[in-house]
This record gives C-alpha cells, sequence and structure tokens, in this order.
C-alpha cells in the first residue's frame, strides 16, 4: 500500500501542528500551510505519473480533444482547495470564500468555448425538426 507513507507525512503534520497550538505558537498557522504543502509536493513525486496515464487513456478513447481541458479543471479545482484550505488555516474564512469563488470562475471561463459548441450543436439539431 504505496499511500501509506502519505497519510502517515499527513498524521505526523497534524500532530506537530495541533502540539504548537497546544503550547500557543504563533507560527502555527505557519507551519500547518508548510506541512501543505509538504504533503501536496509528496503527494506530485510519488503520483504524478497518473496525469500522463489518464491523458494516453483518454487519448486511446477518442476523447483528447476534451483531455486537457478536463485535467485543467481538475488542476485548478484542487489547486483552489489547497489555496482555500490553507486560508481557512490561517484564519481568513472571508478570504478562502473569495478564493473559491475565483475558482469556479476560471472554471466557467475555461468551460465556456465547449458550451457554445455544445450549444451550437443542440441548435443545429433543433433546425431540422
Amino acid at each position: 500500500m504505496s499511500f501509506l507513507p502519505l497519510i502517515g507525512t499527513g498524521l505526523l503534520c497534524a500532530a506537530v501542528v495541533m502540539t504548537m497550538r497546544a503550547l500557543g505558537a504563533k507560527a502555527a498557522p505557519i507551519a500547518a500551510a508548510v506541512c501543505g504543502v509538504l504533503i501536496v509536493a509528496f503527494f506530485f513525486t510519488r503520483y504524478g505519473s497518473l496525469f500522463s496515464e489518464f491523458a494516453d487513456l483518454a487519448g486511446a478513447s477518442g476523447l483528447s480533444p476534451y483531455v486537457p481541458v478536463l485535467l485543467k479543471v481538475l488542476g485548478i479545482g484542487y489547486v483552489t482547495q489547497f489555496a482555500a484550505d490553507t486560508c481557512r488555516d490561517l484564519g481568513e474564512a472571508g478570504i478562502a470564500s473569495k478564493v473559491e469563488l475565483c475558482g469556479r470562475g476560471e472554471i466557467l471561463l475555461l468551460c465556456l468555448p465547449h458550451f457554445k459548441t455544445l450549444l451550437d450543436v443542440a441548435l443545429g439539431l433543433t433546425e431540422g425538426l
């Protein structure tokens, strides 16, 4: 089970940050943010090849025009969630909400050309009726 070191790292980081908070250390939020970055970096070093494998599978299935958009949307979603969670850890829930709003807007802008194409196809089908 290759995910156990990742889980162990997360639990260790959580214990360190919790101990720092209990001791009243003012650097606890910064330590939480650094731990979050370390966990994400650890994930990408271990599982970064998943994205290329996913792209290969999608290319073989005929979905290749949509794969870059899908990967970008997934990336935007994960990065946005990570940034928002970090803002919340630092006690800034209002900023976290704005970060999430911007991430959703970016996803909508990225998908807009495909939505327009889909709408054009749908309208073309209704013209024949």
